[in-house]
């Protein structure tokens, strides 16, 4: 696949700055869009190579479009990926739902990547653990409540956040770091925190629902979200799930990754519970497990965990990302469910 590759809109140095697509080119007729701004139907219809035989979008932030009616250019989220002939989507919940209400089944659960070219070369671990992202919500308050009886590390920016992020600044430890940076600074580290969630709030939800009311086939993706407890957790009435690449970039970095449970787990589609990371439940059993993980450090029970996350996560780099969907794509009739957890899914495409 050709990459058609405008950025511009993301915040600088994240990362989709760092995927790294164009090392990986081919000419096998098809192009892959890459970035929000695809969604433009000027973009699309300016910058369109005629040539493709295919179009494909990677979409990396689904499903938090569908919190939102007016995308670009007046076209709603169920409108706005008709130009493409297949959608790439990060969200196994949106490529069911997608396809169940239409007939020509192009959405395609693929896998979040990341460029090998970030795996760090030094692993001295110097720290006990860490979070980096924004605090979205009642979750990430209580991680960085255990985390402080550590010797810990906070990462955020100082920019581009929202008011709760802002007020917890004062416990971040580094601030606006390179992307690069800041994976080795997660190599300085044992533990990583994490949470594959995107946080609603009310005025989403009645977005939601009205796409819920528009595609009805399996729409049952959106049932855990309840306009209750509005006041109490405001502004959020619920969460729903999104793979973060933190994950990858904990693996990555031999960093055990201490994954919150949040029941719908799509950490499972790429890493193996106990095995390859561990989950937690709540802040007691988080202090337990952050304590338990770092008296027993240097035992193979927590060691072999991290070198086969470590091992694991050589699946899902970029230049397996353009292989294995330019081989999808061309195949003409991709699976509705593709689950790159299993080794037949890699055998077949790889």
């Amino acid at each position: 696949m050709k990459i058609l590759k405008d950025l511009s809109s993301e915040i600088v140095d994240t990362n989709s700055n760092h995927w790294n697509f164009e090392s990986y080119e081919d000419n096998d007729g098809n192009s892959l869009a890459v970035g929000i701004n695809w969604l433009s139907q000027k973009q699309y219809d300016f910058n369109r190579p005629y040539n493709s035989s295919r179009v494909v979008l990677f979409n990396n932030w689904a499903p938090c479009e569908y919190a939102q009616r007016n995308i670009s250019n007046g076209l709603d989220a169920i409108h706005m990926e008709d130009k493409f002939d297949f959608v790439l989507t990060i969200c196994p919940y949106t490529a069911k739902w997608r396809n169940l209400n239409s007939s020509d089944h192009k959405y395609i659960y693929s896998f979040y990547p990341y460029s090998i070219h970030l795996i760090p070369t030094a692993f001295e671990k110097k720290y006990d653990v860490i979070y980096h992202g924004g605090i979205h919500g009642k979750e990430h308050i209580l991680a960085l409540r255990v985390m402080r009886h550590y010797k810990y590390r906070y990462i955020s920016l100082d920019y581009g956040i929202n008011p709760l992020t802002r007020s917890y600044l004062r416990f971040a430890t580094d601030i606006n770091l390179p992307f690069t940076e800041k994976i080795q600074r997660i190599a300085e580290t044992k533990i990583s925190i994490c949470f594959n969630l995107i946080h609603v709030s009310y005025r989403h939800y009645k977005n939601m629902m009205q796409y819920s009311s528009e595609l009805t086939q399996g729409n049952e993706f959106f049932d855990s979200l309840k306009p209750i407890n509005i006041f109490k957790n405001y502004p959020w009435i619920g969460v729903l799930p999104q793979f973060k690449t933190r994950i990858h970039e904990a693996a990555i970095s031999r960093c055990i990754n201490l994954v919150y449970n949040d029941g719908w787990n799509v950490i499972e589609d790429y890493y193996k519970s106990g095995k390859e990371f561990i989950y937690f439940s709540s802040e007691k059993d988080l202090h337990e497990k952050i304590s338990y993980i770092l008296s027993n450090w240097k035992t193979h029970e927590i060691q072999d965990i991290v070198e086969s996350a470590y091992k694991k996560a050589m699946r899902y780099t970029s230049e397996n990302f353009m292989r294995m969907y330019s081989n999808i794509i061309s195949s003409g009739s991709p699976a509705d469910s593709l689950t790159f957890e299993d080794d037949s899914f890699w055998d077949q495409y790889l």
